[in-house]
């Protein structure tokens, strides 16, 4: 008995390593009782026993719904079934342990296998018989480690097919072992192989060539050696050595006016073996006068750029040359031991402020404060200015300088200044006064001192003359007797009681003006005061 084949996942890898649960028809296929097309039969494994079987379907022409790499389908044993919509596809077979996938028409690839036309109320036939898998084992001399390191060796394994961007698929990656230098590909369909090592830390590559009988390594697929590959049978001895030296992606990214742009975010998508670019993606970060550098293996890449470049100003996400999408980015290849150059122009998202303004001047009531310009980018930026006193804006001070006022004094005068451009977002600074310091009292200048005059007796009026500063002040007094502060004795005039016979009379005179620091006099008379 046939049974339906659920769904399991839009893009499985082709080795699978886990049992998944069936999953249940996806709406937009029909269910077994009401289907009218698709593609069914038994897929053998002669001498393998029971096995799950795995379908993987893919159109020729893309349908909306589908992904690339096309859906798999399973089932609990060797039959299914599998409702589709009219068209031509491509079908992968697989499940048994330890024999190949198989595409359909006995291929190793998708481009080389057989298409399958479905038509308009047919169920296709499709009986295929899986074969035990070969396998591919030799050695990468330069990715066995040194000093406890790996190199993070890898060996691919391409077939040739001509419906690939490069005219080759890639079959499997395997890890070379650190320690030996060992690698082993197993289970592989009957065909011709190209083999191409890689070390991740050392950045080493190269393609198995073989050069008047001795192992070597090739830049280029195109000077690989081939290795077929006979299944069930096992190909030993394969030696990949004289690895060559990754290339680079390297450039410098810079603004519109040719200034480079450090900190920013780098990232290379590399195009995988169905022309899709992503994967594993590869990033690095601008340095001095923006230039950057990656090495990378041979292979066609497309580059994103974006991220903060400094003072949390960030570059418009762009995609190499002006591109604002993945898929309208252009090509960039890197090929073995050379550097590729590329070089991007890109906007900041906000204006940004390459030199910022400050403030000049003597923090001091009385004083003026100015600010001198900076530098920014664009060249037409806009700059709005506001003085504040302890972060509150200052009513009328948005001029280039400000008077520093009584007010002022004792508190953190700062300016906050606003960066606008057409097409950029807004930059905001404040800029702190030299040396971060709070508003400074003034000082005032003493001119004349203060005098008083009269007669020492009792009952006579002393009178003073007040002092003069520079500016003007207000002045208090102070009477005293002996050095000591007299009760209400506090106006420029005091007439002497008995209560200061024998005693040393004295004033004390203090001038204030707001914002500025006062000033003391102290005025003696060294006669002592006498009765009438």
């Amino acid at each position: 008995m046939h049974r339906t084949l659920g769904l399991v996942l839009a893009a499985l890898a082709l080795v699978v390593t886990t049992v998944l649960a069936p999953a249940p028809v996806p709406a937009s296929t029909p269910s077994a009782a009401a289907a009218t097309s698709g593609i069914t039969g038994t897929i053998t494994s002669p001498g393998s026993g029971p096995f799950t079987a795995m379908a993987r379907v893919v159109p020729v022409e893309q349908v909306a719904g589908w992904p690339a790499g096309g859906r798999v389908y399973r089932s609990d044993d060797e039959t299914f079934t599998v409702s589709l919509p009219p068209g031509r596809y491509r079908v992968q077979f697989f499940g048994a342990p330890d024999y190949a996938h198989e595409w359909w028409g006995d291929a190793v690839t998708r481009g080389l296998s057989t298409e399958v036309l479905v038509t308009e109320g047919t169920f296709v036939t499709l009986d295929p018989v899986l074969e035990r898998g070969g396998s591919i084992n030799g050695t990468v001399p330069e990715a066995v480690g040194a000093d406890g390191v790996d190199p993070v060796g890898r060996v691919e394994v391409w077939a040739a097919d001509p419906s690939r961007p490069d005219g080759r698929e890639l079959v499997e990656t395997v890890t070379v072992d650190p320690t030996t230098g060992a690698f082993a590909a197993t289970v592989l369909h009957t065909g011709t192989y190209l083999l191409r090592a890689t070390t991740e830390r050392t950045k080493l590559e190269g393609w198995h060539a073989v050069t008047t009988g001795v192992a070597s390594s090739a830049t280029t697929s195109q000077g690989a050696t081939p290795v077929d590959v006979v299944a069930p049978d096992d190909v030993s001895g394969i030696e990949i050595r004289g690895l060559h030296q990754q290339g680079y992606l390297a450039g410098r990214l810079t603004r519109a006016d040719g200034a480079g742009l450090s900190g920013a975010s780098i990232t290379v998508y590399p195009r995988d073996h169905a022309g899709v670019f992503g994967g594993v993606l590869h990033g690095v970060a601008t340095v001095g006068g923006g230039r950057w550098a990656i090495q990378l293996p041979a292979g066609t890449y497309r580059i994103y750029v974006a991220g903060t470049i400094r003072d949390d100003v960030t570059t418009k996400p762009e995609y190499s040359h002006d591109a604002t999408t993945l898929a309208g980015a252009d090509d960039t290849t890197i090929t073995v031991g050379t550097v590729t150059a590329v070089d991007e122009a890109v906007e900041p998202t906000s204006v940004v402020v390459s030199t910022p303004p400050r403030q000049r001047g003597t923090t001091q009531v009385g004083r003026t404060l100015s600010l001198v310009d900076g530098s920014y980018y664009p060249s037409t930026t806009q700059v709005g200015l506001q003085w504040l006193r302890n972060g509150r804006p200052i009513a009328g001070a948005t001029g280039s300088s400000y008077r520093l006022r009584a007010v002022d004094a004792g508190r953190y005068v700062t300016v906050r200044a606003t960066f606008t451009g057409a097409g950029y977002e807004t930059t905001v600074r404040t800029i702190a006064p030299p040396g971060q310091d709070l508003v400074d009292r003034a000082f005032l200048h003493r001119v004349a001192r203060p005098t008083f005059s009269g007669r020492l007796q009792v009952g006579q009026t002393l009178r003073s003359t007040p002092p003069r500063t520079s500016p003007t002040s207000t002045p208090s007094y102070q009477w005293r007797r002996g050095g000591r502060p007299i009760r209400g004795a506090t106006h420029r005039t005091y007439t002497i009681t008995r209560a200061d016979i024998d005693g040393y009379l004295s004033l004390c005179v203090v001038s204030r003006r707001p914002g500025h620091g006062p000033v003391r006099w102290v005025v003696d008379r060294f006669d002592a005061v006498s009765p009438r």
